[in-house]
């Protein structure tokens, strides 16, 4: 429902990355040395709409956005979306996806959130009765299907080096009494739980008892 048209800037290997993880590839090593296909512009569209999407999310507790991708363009001179004196709101981040890290923007004319700026000024402005509740968070359905690794580990066990290269199979490893009741589940690369070791339906399993300081609010 706002006018003017935004702009969202990806650099071309962070494109071709993001089209190399959709198609199933390992996103590694790509690089940027040949022109975008349909096939690639129309996965690369997908993405783009889950990135201006999340942008307009921040924005529902004043009103509701619904983000259209009107086209897009590999050559930043035959754009045309905004006079030449426009001025512009630029946020400008970088992504990483396995060994690509490039940078995108986001830019937005000024005269596009001036509705938005407007209604954050009356809520600064008017007392705490008057501020639009919060809203309440929601779960994007588009991550139901991503998978994300969880791994349970020990806690660490102190080796000299000497003592490593005489490991041989058979030996034993000694642990703490207690190394059981303070399992850590790891999300991905985060440590996200700590849990106590036992079993459930005859397989190992780890209950969780707490959560973890340093991943509280990630």
């Amino acid at each position: 429902p706002l006018r003017g048209i935004g702009i969202l800037d990806i650099h071309p290997r962070l494109a071709l990355t993001i089209v190399d993880r959709l198609l199933g590839g390992p996103a590694h090593s790509i690089t940027a040395d040949h022109d975008f296909s349909e096939i690639e512009l129309a996965l690369l569209g997908q993405a783009v709409q889950l990135i201006i999407a999340e942008w307009c999310n921040h924005w529902a507790n004043l009103q509701e956005l619904r983000p259209t991708l009107l086209g897009t363009e590999t050559n930043g001179t035959f754009l045309q979306t905004a006079p030449r004196d426009t001025v512009l709101l630029v946020l400008g981040m970088e992504a990483k996806i396995g060994d690509c890290l490039e940078q995108m923007q986001v830019a937005v004319p000024c005269y596009t959130l001036e509705p938005l700026i407007r209604k954050l000024a009356q809520i600064n402005s008017g007392s705490a009765d008057t501020a639009p509740p919060p809203v309440q968070l929601k779960w994007n359905k588009c991550f139901d299907d991503v998978k994300v690794p969880v791994t349970a580990i020990w806690p660490e066990i102190d080796m000299t080096a000497r003592e490593l290269t005489k490991l041989k199979p058979g030996d034993i490893v000694p642990l703490a009494s207690d190394c059981t009741e303070h399992v850590r589940v790891r999300l991905a690369d985060m440590v996200k739980f700590e849990g106590r070791l036992g079993t459930a339906g005859g397989k190992w399993a780890v209950s969780l008892t707490s959560v973890m300081k340093s991943a509280v609010g990630l």
